[in-house]
């Protein structure tokens, strides 16, 4: 076989291996997008059951994509029907989620819920959570002002007054693209100041960036 031969052998050959590729890679997971995003659609009409049928493919499809556990902990978290046995699934669904992506910002909210909602709450683990989406998003007013409202619920008024005081501060000071505090929400959050002294307490007066 002569050298041209051989080049266009290999150029064969590597285009049934590119074809093999992409039929094995990337057709699944463009069938698992399309399959998230129809479920997302149909969780938004409330059709909870096809949309987490559709999830469940996607999930098969595609099961390293950790948003699809998220979407399904989102859906049983709607569910009222057997509440208890769907936060259960939620709760899986949500630390299945992170055990792809330890930063899945959704699952952690996710576990954030179930574990601040309980009857009786999980504070312990809720802190733990709450912890986690600071370390991760440390200018965000929210976060704060939820780590603020449970530390007060713990007992722990000076971290409380502290986190409060930093969510205003972000607020003031930090640009959130589009995720500034609403004239309520600062309200609400100043009104929780006042029940405690906290003129001992102060925050940098550096810009954070």
């Amino acid at each position: 076989m002569c050298i041209r031969d051989r080049a266009r052998s290999l150029t064969v050959l590597s285009g049934v291996a590119l074809l093999a590729f992409t039929a094995k890679v990337f057709i699944p997971l463009s069938q698992s997008e399309i399959l998230l995003d129809n479920a997302r659609s149909a969780a938004q009409r409330g059709d909870f059951t096809s949309a987490e049928e559709m999830a469940r493919q996607a999930s098969k499809l595609d099961p390293a994509n950790s948003d699809v556990h998220t979407l399904i902990g989102k859906l049983r978290e709607s569910w009222s029907p057997r509440r208890g046995e769907n936060i259960s699934l939620a709760l899986k669904a949500y630390e299945d989620a992170l055990e792809l992506d330890c930063w899945n910002r959704n699952a952690m909210e996710g576990l954030w819920r179930i574990y601040n909602t309980g009857r009786p709450p999980k504070l312990e683990e809720t802190l733990v959570i709450t912890i986690r989406l600071l370390s991760a998003y440390p200018t965000s007013s929210r976060y704060n002002i939820m780590a603020g409202g449970l530390y007060e619920r713990m007992g722990r008024t000076i971290d409380a007054i502290i986190h409060y005081r930093m969510a205003l501060y972000i607020d003031d000071h930090v640009e959130q693209h589009g995720a500034q505090l609403s004239a309520d929400e600062r309200e609400k959050t100043t009104t929780a100041l006042w029940p405690v002294s906290y003129t001992h307490l102060t925050l940098p007066t550096k810009r954070i960036v």
